[in-house]
């Protein structure tokens, strides 16, 4: 498996969640598993140190790498939480990336590739699957499939779309030309197709119309892990408030898209003494809510511990482009914990319409376009709250979404 964001080099689980299940499901059915990412300044394992011993670990250089961890380690031994972090972060990414195709990481493919190369050589590697975002990386993939042909099983696994969401889009028309370009060579090239969202595979194939990309296209979402499935309600508040949980980063900056800013003033003034929220991960919010109780980022496992006291967990996503096919790891991990999800984030968002699909929780839309919808929703949940009524579901009715049901489609398309 080549990417290039990996533990303990990643200030979060969640950008690194979907290649630790994949590994762990793939050694679990006896698949001699390989890992090659960048190597940086380490971070933190998040309690993963046990399942890395089961697989080969191997680090390419990368001195972008370096000094995106640098930085975040110093913004948070300056107590300044990730603020300076993003907002350098992204400043430099935008200035060097806007003239780098893809990205700025394509800066370490070299290394990536070489590295790559001797290892399936002398490991006699027959599947190569390549995980991105960022995008740089595929070329990686790319130069490997050109040099072993039919040796290797190409197989690429896309977490975001590319040149289809605004997200990493290029703005300069000739960039994205080039890009587009690029990508549709990837695309071809690719043995298999994966993607962990389901509008990605038809706005692709309208871009590039390639012949027979959907023949070879699957659509292999996170997952949950059903060993880890408890459905038990611990709730311990004493308040009669209703106890919601956040897990994960979370930030007013301008150039965030998980800012709970709105909704946190909209909850200030009508709800004041309704709601008890707590919020486990880094944190950059500038308002004072005597509601909101903040603690620092912990272990997975123990995350998964906290969820269930929860009556309700919450997903944020408050970017509206490209939010019509963005799931986030976080969905799945609280399907693990059984409680009810509270999403506010567009309507659209492929999150969204799968809790209601599989009715496993509340969306709120976002503000200020939704207020009327979010206002009856929280009355509603309010409501629901007082009668001990809150929704709830079964195993039964997910276990479509477990990782068992999406990840054997792996053993498919492997060699």
């Amino acid at each position: 498996i080549l990417t290039r964001n990996f533990l303990p080099y990643y200030q979060s689980v969640g950008g690194v969640l979907r290649v630790l299940k994949i590994a762990r499901y793939l050694y679990e059915h006896g698949f001699d598993i390989h890992i090659l990412a960048a190597r940086g300044l380490k971070i933190d394992y998040f309690g993963y140190e046990k399942d890395l011993r089961n697989y080969n670990i191997h680090y390419f250089n990368d001195f972008l790498k370096k000094i995106e961890n640098k930085v975040f380690l110093n913004s948070l031994n300056s107590q300044g939480l990730d603020a300076e972090y993003t907002n350098l972060k992204l400043k430099i990414k935008k200035a060097v990336s806007y003239f780098m195709i893809p990205d700025q990481t394509v800066l370490s493919v070299g290394n990536a590739y070489k590295q790559a190369k001797n290892i399936i050589e002398k490991n006699q590697i027959e599947n190569v699957i390549v995980s991105s975002p960022p995008q740089s990386i595929l070329l990686a993939g790319y130069a490997l499939k050109k040099h072993f042909s039919d040796k290797i099983n190409f197989i690429i696994d896309y977490r975001d779309s590319w040149n289809t969401t605004a997200i990493f889009r290029k703005t300069n028309p000739v960039l994205s030309a080039l890009c587009k370009r690029t990508e549709r060579k990837i695309l071809k090239i690719a043995d298999r197709f994966v993607y962990v969202s389901a509008p990605m595979i038809d706005k692709i194939e309208n871009l590039y119309v390639l012949k027979g990309l959907k023949q070879k296209s699957c659509l292999i979402m996170n997952g949950f892990k059903t060993d880890k499935l408890d459905f038990s309600y611990n709730s311990q508040s004493k308040s009669g408030k209703i106890k919601i949980g956040y897990f994960g980063a979370i930030s007013d900056a301008q150039s965030s898209f998980r800012d709970p800013t709105l909704l946190l003033e909209y909850i200030k003034k009508n709800y004041n003494d309704v709601f008890e929220i707590f919020i486990y991960g880094s944190q950059n919010i500038n308002g004072k809510y005597h509601f909101v109780k903040s603690f620092a980022g912990i272990a997975h496992a123990k995350a998964l511990n906290i969820m269930k006291q929860m009556d309700l967990l919450l997903l944020i996503h408050t970017k509206r482009e490209g939010a019509d096919e963005v799931i986030t790891g976080k969905f799945f991990d609280y399907l693990t914990a059984g409680r009810p999800l509270l999403a506010y984030t567009p309507l659209n968002m492929e999150a969204a319409k799968l809790i209601r699909d599989y009715k496993v929780g509340y969306n709120l839309g976002i503000l200020p376009e939704n207020e009327g919808h979010l206002k009856f929703t929280i009355d509603t949940i309010i409501d629901q709250f007082k009668s001990n009524n809150l929704l709830k579901y079964t195993p039964d009715r997910i276990k479509e979404l477990s990782c068992e049901a999406q990840f054997r489609k792996f053993l498919d398309i492997l060699r």
